[in-house]
């Protein structure tokens, strides 16, 4: 099969996004199938015989400096600007906006692929792709919202609360994806458990 595997972020060594990413396409690329991955930066670390695709973002949480302000020349179209905007408003865009850039990409590569599979961006560029006909597989690993209520039970300060309801406001519209996802995989019953409280998607559809 010929599979796009999308990251908004992969980071090679911490976090999971980035580790899960390179074993994944490793493993699928030796069975025989042909793996390119979409990722936004930062970019992951793949192995010979899996192709990469820079989805390249503002890079606004880059270290060593990261809520950075950019250039005026480093923007390129609506969806930086957006990007940008969320940030500036305490948000986390890049779920939301890694997923209109790679959808936008995909609009002219339909015929390249014979599946997709999405590590968990659950933007609302996902449902793009899927009206294009190409089919879609979601990973989910575990929901965010686990790690919004330990973020939000550990903080006594009221403004420090409310920015942290404002950064995790993503999760609207990743629970909103979800719901639509016909196939999920899951690493746990645990994280299955979480999904179907928390975001409300069809048990029937998580494997």
């Amino acid at each position: 099969m010929r599979i796009a595997l999308l990251s908004y972020r992969s980071k090679p060594h911490v976090g999971g996004q980035g580790v899960y990413l390179r074993h994944l396409s490793r493993e699928l690329a030796r069975l025989g199938h042909t793996v390119e991955v979409f990722s936004g930066q930062p970019y992951p670390e793949l192995d010979e015989g899996v192709r990469l695709t820079k989805v390249p973002s503002l890079d606004l949480y880059r270290e060593p400096d990261p809520f950075r302000v950019p250039g005026l020349r480093e923007f390129r179209d609506l969806i930086d600007v957006q990007e940008f905007a969320i940030m500036c408003t305490a948000g986390f865009p890049e779920p939301r906006t890694f997923s209109r850039r790679v959808a936008r990409l995909l609009r002219d590569r339909v015929d390249d692929f014979d599946v997709v599979h999405d590590n968990q961006v659950l933007g609302h560029g996902m449902l793009e792709i899927e009206k294009l006909g190409l089919p879609m597989l979601t990973t989910i690993h575990h929901p965010i919202t686990f790690d919004r209520r330990i973020d939000l039970a550990q903080t006594r300060n009221p403004w420090r609360k409310l920015t942290l309801r404002r950064w995790y406001g993503f999760l609207r519209m990743q629970k909103h994806v979800a719901r639509k996802a016909r196939w999920i995989l899951t690493p746990s019953e645990a994280s299955k458990r979480d999904m179907v409280r928390d975001f409300g998607v069809d048990p029937r559809a998580c494997r």
